[in-house]
């Protein structure tokens, strides 16, 4: 018998905001195929992270008896606005092996997932926030988020800039979806 789970109802709270207001949550270690690119690359890049993460349930499905209803696109950035590293989740059962054996898929099939990572993310202690409407109003909110908030609830920003872009498909393109969360991982408060 196949055992089904759903990422989104796994780590509900994670996918939960509620518009205009501002929560504390914390983030446990988690971990995501991800990849690094710039926006004029964005639709090449999750192509790529889209086939892996195809490779790794059909893996998860055949190999493990578990399918999985993945997870959203995740994309975080620092001070360059440019620099991306967009990310899917990925469930505690896929491990490295999995993994590496995705890579022999896609390389059989002459995908090169060269530019892909499988990695552990830790956010820990983390303010976040759902945003409905245009992907170019998100600069707006991670501005006051970091310069405001952060600052007047006693924190410090910690973390990189990390958005999820609650969207069904997983797009090819950040802007394409129309309700997001927004992220920040904080400091411990200032002395």
């Amino acid at each position: 018998m196949i055992k089904k789970v759903d990422l989104r109802k796994t780590y509900k709270e994670l996918f939960h905001a509620q518009q205009h207001e501002f929560t504390l949550i914390t983030v446990p270690h988690l971990q995501y195929i991800t990849i690094d690119t710039v926006l004029e690359d964005m639709s090449s890049a999750l192509m790529l992270l889209k086939a892996m993460n195809s490779a790794l349930m059909e893996l998860s499905a055949e190999m493990l008896r578990i399918e999985y209803i993945p997870s959203y696109l995740e994309g975080c950035c620092g001070d360059d606005l440019d620099m991306w590293t967009m990310m899917i989740l990925q469930p505690s059962w896929i491990d490295r092996s999995l993994y590496n054996r995705a890579q022999q898929q896609l390389e059989a099939n002459d995908i090169n997932p060269e530019e892909l990572k499988f990695q552990v993310f830790h956010e820990g202690t983390s303010v976040q926030t759902l945003h409905t409407g245009s992907w170019d109003e998100i600069p707006a909110i991670r501005n006051f988020i970091e310069d405001e908030w952060i600052i007047r609830q006693g924190y410090l920003p910690g973390a990189s800039h990390h958005e999820i872009y609650l969207i069904e498909d997983l797009p090819l393109h950040p802007a394409e979806a129309e309700k997001y969360i927004i992220r920040r991982g904080v400091a411990k408060e200032k002395q």
